[in-house]
């Protein structure tokens, strides 16, 4: 998920999401109980997708399975204790890994949840959460009841075409300062790095407390949930 780079300074820096498909699109057409959808209840990133997963309504559509709240030596994993299921429903593996190898033997990683999986054609659609929190918003859309479509709820829903723009600009720097801003604090292993990440951390958090105090269609606000607190609010 992270290394030190190459110039000793201690920073953390993440790897890029190496599954970048699409739904619908070929080979992925939007279908029910096609694609199950793999979290770890603890981790922000898939938190945010289980939360946009609920609020489309789409439990019926997407399967949900859940792995151990810890990550363990080996990666994510199956334990069955708490919410976590024993084992992979679909191959009865118990890490997660096998399951990208599965879908590519010469994948290597990082193997990080979320992950959204194909059950037909046994792959990784994606497993990027913001791609993943975007796609969910309409991709399925056909399959929902009319009140649950992007196009039928309040304020043009999680993400309104109209906003698009300006939700986007937020969460590119919500991610820089806060989402990724966290992990660049907490797994920096220099007292440089730390300090460069710390205060970058706490501006993006008098930035968000001041977008909340004051919304503005400018910075993505209007009434209802959008996108952008399912980015902000989970980490």
């Amino acid at each position: 998920m992270a290394f030190e780079d190459n110039q000793g300074s201690g920073a953390f820096i993440r790897s890029d999401s190496a599954f970048r498909n699409l739904i619908p699109n070929a080979p992925f057409p939007a279908e029910k109980g096609r694609y199950a959808l793999y979290i770890s209840p603890t981790c922000p990133w898939a938190h945010r997708t289980s939360i946009v997963r609920i609020l489309k309504g789409l439990e019926d559509i997407i399967d949900l399975y859940e792995l151990h709240p810890s990550i363990g030596p080996q990666g994510w994993y199956f334990s069955g204790e708490g919410s976590s299921l024993p084992a992979d429903p679909l191959y009865g593996y118990k890490y997660l890994t096998d399951l990208y190898q599965k879908a590519d033997p010469s994948f290597t990683g990082p193997f990080t949840v979320p992950m959204l999986w194909d059950k037909k054609s046994h792959t990784v659609v994606k497993n990027e959460s913001s791609e993943i929190v975007r796609m969910l918003t309409t991709a399925f859309d056909d399959l929902l009841p009319e009140h649950l479509r992007e196009v039928n709820r309040p304020g043009g829903g999680l993400y309104p075409q109209h906003l698009r723009s300006s939700i986007d600009r937020v969460n590119s720097w919500v991610y820089n300062l806060i989402n990724n801003g966290v992990y660049k604090t907490g797994f920096a292993t220099t007292q440089k790095a730390y300090e460069a990440s710390l205060y970058p951390l706490f501006e993006g958090l008098d930035r968000v407390e001041q977008l909340l105090s004051s919304p503005s269609p400018s910075e993505g606000g209007s009434p209802g949930t959008k996108v952008r607190d399912t980015f902000s609010g989970t980490t």
